[in-house]
């Protein structure tokens, strides 16, 4: 689930491609590779005529991590640039993380260190009026704002629970505006 840098892109592609080739396997995707090395691994399979990564898998939800508490250092998370560049390639992104770890849960009290900082939480007051309006819960709009991207986004949820995976895929219906996305976010 990381990328080797020390490893060239065209020894990691040529590889899954050959892999891919026999049978043994139909796609690959990238795990918390940098905007660089996906970018210069898509352009090397564009070069060579084979299919590059489908999907490039990162941590991003409504809520930002507070990088001051520690974190393995090789996790990405989704900023600007692997937003424009998601955008601009139509790469699909697989979020995990897509709920913060529960800080949108507001039968929660305690919320996760990493996400508990004050624009999280101001995201969040927007996330649970916005959710009232839509008569679903806060958890519901944060899958929805990444879902709702001008881009191919599949959000991962971790359930504890049937009744968890159950409101999980209840947000799979919803769909918010451009303007109340902008709003949250």
């Amino acid at each position: 689930h990381r990328d080797d840098p020390t490893v060239p892109v065209d020894e990691i592609l040529a590889g899954l491609d050959g892999q891919r080739r026999a049978g043994r396997i139909r796609a690959f995707a990238a795990s918390n590779w940098s905007v660089a090395r996906l970018a210069e691994a898509q352009t090397w399979a564009q070069r060579q005529g084979v299919e590059g990564f489908c999907a490039s898998q990162v941590e991003w939800s409504l809520a930002t991590r507070d990088r001051s508490v520690p974190y393995d250092p090789t996790c990405l998370s989704v900023g600007s640039a692997e937003w424009r560049y998601h955008h601009q390639s139509g790469l699909p992104l697989v979020a995990y993380s897509s709920q913060a770890k529960g800080f949108f849960d507001t039968s929660r009290d305690k919320r996760p260190r990493e996400f508990d900082g004050v624009a999280n939480h101001a995201r969040r007051e927007r996330a649970i009026a916005l959710a009232q309006r839509h008569g679903v819960n806060a958890n519901h709009i944060a899958l929805a704002w990444l879902t709702n991207q001008p881009f191919p986004v599949i959000a991962l949820v971790g359930p504890r629970n049937r009744a968890q995976m159950a409101a999980s895929l209840g947000a799979a219906d919803l769909h918010v505006t451009p303007e109340e996305l902008a709003v949250v976010g």
